[in-house]
């Protein structure tokens, strides 16, 4: 995803991509960890979808419920 469709998407959208992606990050480091990874570039554009998922988060106005 790009960041602009990520800041047309919901806050728990963004919070479930955020959790998938954190997911997917564990166990390509376990593969990667134990020579099973064959394409070790997955691993960082992983990470940098990751990193631009949580800058879009993070720039977004937060919502106050009160």
């Amino acid at each position: 995803m790009d960041a602009n469709a990520l800041r047309q998407s919901s806050s728990v959208e963004r919070e479930r991509l955020v959790a998938e992606l954190r997911a997917k990050i564990q166990k390509l480091r376990r593969a990667a960890a134990t020579r099973a990874l064959s394409n070790v570039r997955e691993l960082r554009e992983t990470r940098a979808a990751l990193a631009r998922l949580l800058t879009v988060r993070n720039e977004a106005p937060t919502e106050k419920t009160s």
